[in-house]
């Protein structure tokens, strides 16, 4: 019986029409990432309810609120990195990423710095930074070590964090650089110091043909990679700075970790929004290493793959579910709804790939109350039809019936 779009709810025609028609919807919608801000929401409560599980040879030394009250005003004189140097080196720690900018020289005391040099290459495991700034006119510049200390680090990696439009940082390139992605992220360079094979690096390859313009003022990346956390803030275990550098921490705390060393005060480290809340750059270029080291580093599934698995998904959902009543179809609808939500989230648990359940729980949750209005409106014109056959019949019984004598 055709209903008000000329879908028969009770034929198998009717059914499959609407399953189609509600799978392409479906696909169109994660296709084109109509459905973007939510999906960012999905893949925060997904990191945030499945952290990575912490490596215990991972550490923070955090310059704090305790290591300023006792060592003063930041920044320090470059001593201080040379005394913390020595101290992690006789600990035999097995790595150190420096998160600290050295490109200016120092004013006063300019042998600092080929002390600080020396102790470097001493140390040989020492990784360091470059950022990605501006030259005060807004085009970008990389900035990096002064030449002896930069030659004397074991590796230099780019710490830049990608930012989605809803300023939250979710995405790293594990290769980013001006012209071209001649930058490591520091992760990648702190591994490679501590002598851990990452090859081949994880990620979405970007496009291999250059831009328009392959100038030092194009930003290039590659390997491209959403961000796993081990939690919030203080997830990653901490030492203080001045703890460490004056003595009070036993070797045996530091022996065979992989250090990194940044600033975490309020107010003076800088912050970024992730999935799991506010946290020190420090901390989400330590989460970046964790993740990196275990292999969690994770991906979107191109469009490509995810647009026709959702067709496919809902589209068989809502044909076999649309045969059911009432009753049973509302069940249906709500399972197959949490049945995609689980799959996503088991992909995202399992083996690290973000597929948005949202452009599928979009179809399920909106084909519930179409399915039922179009039900409802095909048994009104039912019943319409019916009491007009009635009337219908009546009014011919009426003209049949013949009259009684008075």
């Amino acid at each position: 019986m055709p209903g008000s779009l000329g879908i028969g709810t009770d034929t198998r025609s009717g059914r499959l029409l609407l399953a189609l028609l509600g799978g392409l919807l479906c696909a169109t919608v994660d296709w084109f990432d109509l459905l973007s801000p939510i999906d960012l929401s999905l893949y925060d409560l997904a990191n945030e309810a499945l952290p990575l599980s912490l490596n215990e040879e991972l550490l923070i030394v955090s310059i704090d609120e305790q290591s300023l009250l006792e060592l003063g005003q930041w920044p320090w004189a470059r001593e201080r990195h040379v005394e913390l140097l020595r101290r992690l080196d006789a600990a035999n720690v097995r790595a150190i990423a420096l998160d600290l900018v050295f490109a200016e020289r120092s004013q006063h005391a300019p042998e600092v710095d080929i002390l600080l040099a020396e102790t470097i290459s001493t140390v040989g495991r020492v990784a360091l930074p470059v950022f990605i700034d501006n030259n005060g006119s807004g085009q970008p510049l990389e900035v990096t070590p002064l030449e002896n200390i930069g030659r004397a680090a074991a590796a230099m990696g780019h710490v830049h964090v990608d930012l989605d439009n809803d300023g939250i940082a979710r995405t790293v390139y594990l290769r980013e650089g001006l012209g071209t992605p001649h930058w490591e992220h520091l992760a990648v360079a702190l591994a490679r110091a501590a002598g851990i094979d990452i090859q081949p690096l994880p990620g979405t390859r970007m496009p291999t043909s250059p831009p328009e313009k392959t100038t030092d003022t194009v930003i290039v990346r590659d390997y491209g990679n959403l961000i796993a956390f081990t939690g919030g803030a203080g997830s990653i275990p901490r030492l203080s700075y001045v703890d460490v550098m004056r003595g009070r921490v036993a070797a045996e705390q530091l022996r065979d970790k992989i250090i990194f060393v940044g600033v975490t005060a309020a107010g003076l480290a800088e912050r970024m929004t992730t999935s799991v809340g506010s946290l020190s750059s420090v901390e989400v270029n330590a989460n970046i290493f964790q993740a990196l080291r275990t292999g969690h580093l994770s991906q979107r599934l191109s469009s490509s793959i995810t647009a026709p698995a959702i067709f496919l998904y809902t589209s068989l959902a809502l044909f076999l579910f649309s045969g059911q009543y009432a009753g049973r179809l509302l069940l249906a609808t709500i399972g197959s709804a949490v049945a995609a939500a689980v799959i996503s989230f088991t992909l995202f648990a399992k083996f690290r790939v973000w597929v948005s359940p949202g452009p599928a729980l979009l179809g399920l949750l909106f084909f519930y109350p179409l399915w039922s209005w179009l039900r409802l409106r095909e048994t009104m014109i039912f019943i319409r039809r019916q009491l007009s056959e009635i009337e219908r019949e009546n009014s011919r019984f009426r003209r049949r019936e013949p009259l009684l004598p008075e």
